[in-house]
Order: structure tokens, then C-alpha cells, then sequence
């Protein structure tokens, strides 16, 4: 979103204040450095603090109370940047946070080069946007307190989605119980099948898709077997992309536990290398509810706050969670890397 210049001004004295007060603040409690870079994103403002050198981790890490305090926020956090010793990254709540927009982010240099199967998260504390390939995914759990955020974040992933995408390239396969999320999509060309919306219906869907992953890898493993090189570039394989939501997963696991949890660890195990992509929201992070596939690592996460220290730790296979702004504020995480970047979501509009 563009500023004029005297907006622009009046938030760059904000952030030289905010910085002084760091480092007054850091100064009182025996922590000597300096700001060497800030920035005001959406929702964040970043600061880059370079502190003395061999000063102990813990003394740094502690002043988030403090500073918070100080700076007049509910809450910061404070990481290493891994890139060089002695430096740290402070994120502070921003409070002039504005929502990004749809409109703006696919405009975007970066989506428009990006290619089908690209979605958009949101923006990151930088402002850039963060973009998630279907390949990459290829499956994601998304988890909060907030039904409203993880309602905006699915929306916008969908929607980005289709815009470069052909009907007959993608379908999607909506579960949503007992919510009315998803509802927009009810007579688009994507649909696979009308919305589902009981959970008999959804444990029908979710057999169907477990007996078709079968198929399509038996189908895959045919095709690759064929030696005639010719016949393979003349027939290639292809099957539309299936991208299965299931907007609060914990309903599900109440009815039908152990059935769920053991087709949903199938489709993640099986499903990306045949076109078959999940995606499952919950409202209730916890191990009662969540199977075991969607904590071990090998299924990319975004949370958004947490109620507890706990849920976060079960969501995101860390804590920090329950930290979070609760106004779109995220952190994302891709299977198997432990790197946890902070999104804004992006509002669909």
C-alpha cells in the first residue's frame, strides 16, 4: 500500500523514537548495542539490534517483557539472527497495522511469474509477498484460536489459486461441517463435488479419495514402466489436481477418529506425487484431536494465535504462537525445515 511522503516522515520518526527507547531500555538492564535496521510492515515492525559483543543470549532474549512495557504493546519477540553473532531480531506490534489486499499482492512481479499451483499466504514483515507452490506444500495444516483468520487465509489461498488455473486443470474438495466458511465456492466450475457439509458424507469423500490415490499411483506406476519413449511424450500422464480443504478438522476426528486419522495419513503420505493436495484447519490444537501426521514435521503448518503455550507447541512444533496479534498474524512453517517466518494473511477483497 502506498504512503505519501509526510506519512512516510512521520513513520520514520516513529521508528527512530521506538529505537531510542530500545535502546535506553536495553541499556538499563546491562545490554549495550544499537539499531542497525528497522522496518514497519502490516503488522510488525522489525528491528535489527546489534548488541555487544559476547553478551549472553538469555539477557537479550529477556527484555521482550520489558520492552514491551516500554514501548507500550502487548507483546514482542526477540530471535538470533543466525546470519551473524551478537545479532537479534525484535518484533513489535505495530499498531497502525493495515490488512494487505488481494488486489495489490496479485499484481505482484513475483505471483504473476509464479505459475499454476501458486498461492498466496499473505505478506511477510518486510511487506514482500510469501508464496507457497502446491508442490512445495505439499500438504498444510493451519491452526487458531480465530475461525475469521484462518476463514481469510484459506479464501485467499483458494482464490489465488484459480485465478491462473483452468477448471479442468484443479478441482477442489470442500468439507466443512457445521460452518459456512467455504460457501462462496458453491457453484464455482472447480467444485469436484457439491460442498460437504455432514460428516457421514465427508467419511464417504475421504475413502473415495484414499481408493483414488491407489489408482493414480498404480496409473503413474503403468506409465513409467512403459518403454516406448514415443508413447510416453504422445500420452503423457496427467490427472487434475485435487485439493482437498477440510475447514475444521476436529469435527471430523470427534465422529470418526481413528478412520480419519488414518486416511488423512495416507493422503499426506501418498497423495502430493499424484496430484492429490490437503488442506485441514482446526480451531482446537490438541493431541486428542490432531493426528499424529500433522506434528511430526512432514506437513507444512501456519498458525495463528494460540490460547496456550501447548497449543502452540502441538501446532507448530514450537512455541511463540500464543504470542501473536490475533489480527491476521501468523507464522508459517514448511515440512521439514525448521525456519518459522511471520505472515500477515492477506484479506480476500
Amino acid at each position: 500500500m502506498t504512503i505519501s511522503k509526510p506519512e512516510q516522515i512521520q513513520v520514520a520518526n516513529h521508528l527512530t523514537d521506538m529505537a531510542e527507547i530500545i535502546k535506553s531500555t536495553a541499556k538499563s538492564h546491562k545490554v549495550y548495542g544499537h539499531i542497525s535496521k528497522m522496518h514497519s510492515g502490516p503488522a510488525i515492525i522489525t528491528f535489527t539490534f546489534d548488541v555487544k559483543a559476547g553478551t549472553p543470549k538469555a539477557r537479550v532474549t529477556q527484555l521482550d517483557v520489558w520492552l514491551a512495557r516500554a514501548l507500550v504493546v502487548l507483546s514482542m519477540r526477540i530471535t538470533k539472527d543466525l546470519s551473524r553473532r551478537d545479532r537479534y531480531l525484535l518484533e513489535v506490534q505495530n499498531r497502525r497495522h493495515q490488512t494487505p489486499q488481494l488486489s495489490d499482492l496479485t499484481a505482484h512481479p513475483k505471483f504473476e511469474k509464479a505459475g499454476q499451483g501458486a498461492m498466496i499466504l499473505g505478506v511477510d514483515v518486510e511487506d514482500k509477498p510469501v508464496i507457497l507452490h502446491m508442490t512445495d506444500m505439499p500438504h498444510l495444516f493451519v491452526a487458531g484460536n480465530n475461525n475469521q483468520e484462518k476463514e481469510q487465509l484459506i479464501n485467499g489461498m483458494i482464490s489465488t489459486l484459480l485465478m491462473s488455473s483452468e477448471p479442468s486443470s484443479i478441482k477442489l474438495l470442500l468439507i466443512n461441517p457445521k460452518t459456512s466458511g467455504l460457501c462462496v465456492y458453491r457453484d464455482s466450475p472447480y467444485l469436484f463435488a457439491p460442498i460437504i457439509s455432514n460428516v457421514e458424507k465427508a467419511v464417504v469423500w475421504l475413502q473415495w479419495l484414499d481408493a483414488e490415490i491407489v489408482i493414480r499411483t498404480q496409473q503413474m506406476t503403468d506409465w513409467e514402466e512403459q518403454t516406448d519413449v514415443k508413447r510416453k511424450k504422445r500420452i503423457p500422464f496427467a490427472q487434475p489436481i485435487i485439493l482437498v480443504v477440510i475447514n475444521e478438522l476436529a469435527d471430523l476426528m470427534v465422529e470418526a477418529g481413528e478412520m480419519v486419522s488414518r486416511v488423512v495419513e495416507r493422503i499426506t503420505k501418498n497423495g502430493g506425487s499424484v496430484g492429490v493436495h490437503l488442506i485441514a484447519t482446526t480451531q482446537c490444537p490438541s493431541d486428542s484431536v490432531i493426528p499424529g501426521v500433522f506434528r511430526d514435521g512432514s506437513v507444512a503448518r501456519f498458525v495463528f494465535q494460540t490460547s496456550s503455550r501447548t497449543e502452540s507447541k502441538i501446532a507448530l512444533g514450537s512455541d511463540g504462537a500464543e504470542k501473536l496479534l490475533g489480527v491476521g498474524d501468523g507464522y508459517f512453517r514448511l515440512a521439514g525445515d525448521e525456519n518459522i517466518t511471520r505472515v500477515y494473511a492477506l484479506c480476500r477483497m
